[in-house]
């Protein structure tokens, strides 16, 4: 879960205690690096939505942001059409990750920790 929120901070997510314990058990035996790969790709889950997006809602402070084309107060406009400055991304949800593991799986097999405990326990942690 550390290596998670590191790699999170600073984004806008919209995870519930039970959605993060989800992912925590959908991502048992990610590698680091897996997991950093994972966040990046789930951190890009949004900007993905927002390239797609034809419609738009304003905030009320200000903000224009993607959003389904019968939402209340929708404007239908290409990206292009928007100020840069006002146009923001939807918080990062679960259903984020668990687009990014379709093509971010783990890179070590349980054979692998397997192998890397028993050198550990003959060799020592720094072998």
């Amino acid at each position: 879960m550390e290596i998670l929120q590191i790699h999170t901070s600073g984004a806008r997510l919209s995870l519930s205690n039970t959605e993060w314990e989800v992912l925590l058990e959908k991502t048992d035996g990610y590698s680091g690096c897996d997991l950093a790969n994972l966040t990046s790709s789930a951190l890009l889950e949004p900007m993905r939505d927002m390239v797609k997006a034809t419609h738009w809602v304003t905030t009320s402070s200000g903000q224009i942001m993607p959003c389904a084309s019968n939402y209340p107060g929708a404007v239908q406009r290409p990206l292009c059409d928007l100020p840069a400055d006002k146009v923001v991304a939807r918080d990062v949800t679960l259903a984020d990750f668990s687009t990014a593991m379709q093509s971010t799986h783990k890179t070590v097999s349980s054979d692998d920790l397997v192998k890397f405990e028993c050198f550990t326990v003959k060799y020592g942690q720094f072998g």
